[in-house]
């Protein structure tokens, strides 16, 4: 039972991580477009609207293709790759045990 509990805070950890890393992503995004979008209207070189539609533009493609890529490595990794390499670390064991035989 106490397998199934930590398998479960495994899981959670890996969730509540994953949405920590998308939030500061997300923000760090919005402050580096915000600053370099807004910015020069703040001086008067771009009018608010064109820095608002360059602003809402780049979001959805730099932070959304961050939500997608980084959050499909993660879940092809978790869900493919970390038994793949949890596999071949028993393959290397059972090598070398055989090897001491």
């Amino acid at each position: 039972m106490s397998k199934r509990k930590s398998a479960k805070n495994k899981k959670g950890s890996v969730i509540v991580s994953l949405l920590l890393t998308n939030v500061v992503a997300l923000i760090l995004i919005n402050l580096w477009f915000g600053y370099y979008d807004f910015g020069p209207s703040f001086v008067g070189t771009v009018s608010f609207q064109h820095a608002l539609e360059d602003f809402l533009r780049a979001e959805v493609v730099l932070g959304g293709g961050f939500l997608v890529l980084f959050n499909g490595y993660v879940i092809i990794w978790n869900l493919f790759l970390k038994n793949q390499e949890k596999s071949s670390k028993s393959k290397r064991a059972t090598q070398q045990a055989n090897r001491k035989k």
